[in-house]
């Protein structure tokens, strides 16, 4: 939205950054744990079911992911116009039994499914500043979030970051930065 304004003439003293806040005691609590991961590691979505939002890509690195993970899950958390091209996806890639969509999750239910995952996927194609980004993190989720808008201000990579940035409309790249983070 900054460099939209800045197109658009106004001038940089005029614009104040106000990013979205989160409720860090509302997704605070106990993770799953450790050795679970290691058998059966859950990889979670939360997102409007957009193809914006990049399914299609998550789906498409669920192969490689499987080879390592033979019971690894992708879990998504939402609604949406796409639900059926998800599953259609799935099945036409074999990999229909390695997905779960669990619908909308809200209020505690949120925080329970966020901590729940051992990490947290956004492969968005274009992005704001996401609420759902930011409570994953907040629930102590790892993350791999594509190089796109707000993603890039929240995940800070390296030894003691929080996750890991892809390129946008790379699935080969969501599954290396995935099996890298569960590694």
């Amino acid at each position: 939205i900054e460099d939209v304004l800045r197109e658009l003439g106004v001038l940089p003293e005029r614009i104040a950054r106000v990013p979205n806040g989160v409720d860090l005691a509302a997704f605070a609590g106990p993770r799953r744990p450790a050795q679970a991961c290691a058998d059966a590691p859950r990889i979670g979505m939360m997102a409007i079911l957009a193809a914006r939002k990049g399914f299609d890509l998550a789906v498409d690195a669920l192969p490689s992911l499987l080879a390592r993970h033979p019971r690894a899950k992708l879990v998504v958390a939402g609604e949406g116009m796409e639900r059926e091209a998800i599953l259609a996806r799935a099945r036409e890639r074999g990999v229909a039994h390695a997905l779960e969509l669990v619908g909308l999750v809200e209020g505690e239910a949120k925080s329970a499914f966020l901590r729940s995952l051992d990490v947290f996927l956004s492969a968005a194609r274009n992005e704001g500043f996401s609420n759902a980004n930011l409570e994953a993190l907040a629930a102590g989720c790892p993350a791999v979030m594509t190089a796109v808008g707000g993603n890039v201000e929240m995940v800070e990579e390296g030894p003691d970051g929080n996750g890991l940035l892809v390129p946008p409309e790379d699935a080969g790249a969501i599954a290396r930065a995935l099996l890298a983070l569960l590694a």
